[in-house]
């Protein structure tokens, strides 16, 4: 998955916000683009990335939705961070919070304990 840019993050929060828009719906609720046709380039380009669906109501009309949740897209977007800030090492994480204090041991501990508990494994 791609991450967005600030202009395709405000498309996809207006159809994470709406079940389905018309591109005339979406052109009242994003203002920020100069054009029409930049817009539409956008959404076809989200489109192809596979970030929305369109469904066809009638000749040149189309609704467009979300293909992918907000939740999926933070989600995923969450470990692309994790990989280019910690080479996608959970230990190097784990282990600039401990030192950062930003997590205690005793959490650490707790984290295992239930870590342990879904995959029945004793620590």
């Amino acid at each position: 998955m791609k991450k967005l840019t600030e202009k395709e993050l405000q498309i996809m929060s207006v159809l994470w916000e709406h079940e389905e828009v018309s591109m005339r719906e979406l052109i009242e609720m994003v203002p920020d683009f100069k054009s029409v046709s930049t817009l539409v380039t956008f959404v076809r380009r989200l489109e192809v990335h596979g970030m929305i669906t369109h469904r066809e109501l009638g000749r040149r009309f189309y609704l467009y939705s979300a293909a992918v949740t907000r939740e999926k897209y933070l989600q995923t977007m969450q470990i692309e961070s994790l990989k280019d800030c910690f080479n996608g090492s959970y230990i190097d994480l784990v282990s600039t919070l401990v030192r950062e204090e930003k997590i205690s041991v005793e959490e650490i501990k707790k984290l295992i304990e239930k870590i342990g508990q879904s995959q029945n494994i004793q620590p």
